[in-house]
C-alpha cells in the first residue's frame, strides 16, 4: 500500500507546523511504521529538529529536507511513497504558495495548524483556498483546523468559539501551549520520550492522531 500524505501548511508563519509534524511523526513511527518527514520549509526547522537528537538516539522518524523543490515537491515525492507507510509535509509559510500546492496535489489530508488569535483566524482564509484550488486536480483531498499552544485565557475561548462556528471544520482535539514541545525541539525527540513529566503533551498528540484517524477512516 502506497504512502498516506499528510500536510500540515498554513498561510501565517509561527503557527506551529513544524510542531505539529514532528510530533504526529514521532507518534506514528512509535507504532512500528515506517515515516518520513519531509521538510518543505527554507527554514529548515524540522530538519534542525531531527538534527538535534544525539547521534546514539536519532529521531524516531526519518526527515529529509526537499526546500529547494517548490513547485516540483509532488514529482519529487512520488518515487517515495512505496518507501514508507506514511508521509509528513511541513509546507512554509505563504512566501512560498508553490510548494504548498504542490504538496497538496499528492496528499490525502491538510492539517492547518491555528493559534486561537484573529491573524491566525484571518490567515485561515489564504491556505482554504489553497486547498480549494488543489481539489480541482484532488478532489479526494480532506482539511481540518488543528488549534495549537491553547490556554484558558478569554480571548482563547471567544476565538475558539468563532472557528468552531464557522465553516472551517476545527478538530476537537488541541494542542496546550506546553514547555514540552519547545524542549522536544531542542533534544530532537518528542514528548514521548522525555518522561512523565510530559505525558500531557503526548496524551494530546495521541489524541490528535486518533481522532485524525478516525476522521479519515483510517486504521491505526
Amino acid at each position: 500500500m502506497p504512502a498516506r500524505i499528510i500536510t500540515i501548511a498554513n498561510q501565517k508563519g509561527g503557527a506551529g507546523k513544524t510542531t505539529i509534524a514532528m510530533s504526529i511523526a514521532g507518534a506514528l513511527a512509535l507504532r512500528s511504521t515506517k515515516v518520513l518527514v519531509v521538510d518543505a520549509d527554507a527554514q529548515g526547522t524540522a530538519t534542525q529538529w531531527a538534527g538535534s537528537a544525539p547521534e546514539a538516539k536519532p529521531f524516531i522518524a526519518t526527515v529529509i529536507s526537499l526546500a529547494h523543490a517548490n513547485g516540483k515537491l509532488h514529482q519529487m515525492i512520488k518515487p517515495m511513497v512505496s518507501d514508507y507507510d506514511y508521509i509528513i509535509i511541513d509546507c512554509p509559510p505563504s512566501v512560498n504558495e508553490q510548494a504548498s500546492q504542490s504538496a497538496l496535489l499528492v496528499s490525502e489530508l491538510c492539517l492547518v495548524p491555528l493559534q486561537p488569535t484573529p491573524a491566525d483566524m484571518w490567515a485561515t482564509v489564504g491556505i482554504f483556498e489553497l486547498v480549494k484550488k488543489a481539489r480541482t486536480i484532488n478532489p479526494d483531498l480532506k482539511a481540518f483546523a488543528v488549534a495549537n499552544r491553547v490556554n484558558s485565557s478569554n480571548l482563547n475561548r471567544q476565538v475558539m468559539g468563532v472557528m468552531e462556528d464557522n465553516e472551517i471544520e476545527l478538530l476537537k482535539s488541541r494542542l496546550g501551549n506546553r514547555t514540552s514541545f519547545q524542549e522536544s525541539t531542542i533534544r530532537g525527540t518528542t514528548p514521548h520520550h522525555l518522561g512523565a513529566a510530559h505525558k500531557v503533551a503526548a496524551a494530546e498528540i495521541d489524541a490528535l492522531v486518533i481522532e485524525v484517524f478516525e476522521k479519515m477512516g483510517w486504521e491505526l
